[in-house]
């Protein structure tokens, strides 16, 4: 499904500690989300070779920024050979793709503005179910706006 405008959903949640790695959270991410997944632009710290492995067999381009050390070789991994390929043909096209994160960097910005980025609840599981309220609320009015803006670009309201 692709999402053209302002209003971004937020499509899966996993909520974790605050130390706990990002890398290895991605694909039970992806997994949650049926049909087809898009471009998948991702930091270096989601950056990994099962992960580009994954997103290519979900039949997504991806748009992963390397590691300084990381190299080119697929270990076992040919997604990531042929995203690194692809990066040093284009630098420029691939750099425009990878942009699109930004989207999604102001996404979680609107969800902490409008959702206030701090927990009230103090035990762990509170705070979970805290988490997933807001998700949800912030998803009912990004649906919202998105109905209201296409009645007025329709001439209904």
């Amino acid at each position: 499904m692709e999402i053209k405008g302002p209003e971004k959903p937020i499509y899966s949640i996993e909520v974790t500690k605050a130390t706990r790695h990002d890398s290895p959270l991605l694909i039970p991410l992806l997994e949650q989300i049926d049909g087809e997944i898009g471009d998948v632009c991702t930091d270096k710290g989601l950056a990994s070779r099962r992960n580009a492995q994954y997103i290519a067999k979900r039949g997504a381009t991806l748009f992963l920024m390397m590691k300084k050390n990381s190299t080119s070789k697929s270990k076992g991994y040919p997604a990531w050979h042929r995203m690194c390929v692809s990066r040093k043909k284009d630098e420029k096209t691939w750099d425009k793709h990878y942009h699109k994160r930004s989207n999604s960097e102001a996404g979680f910005s609107s969800f902490k503005h409008q959702t206030n980025s701090y927990l009230s609840s103090r035990n762990r599981k509170c705070q979970t179910n805290e988490t997933w309220l807001k998700t949800i609320g912030y998803n009912i009015r990004q649906l919202i706006h998105r109905t209201i803006r296409l009645a007025v670009t329709r001439g209904e309201l």
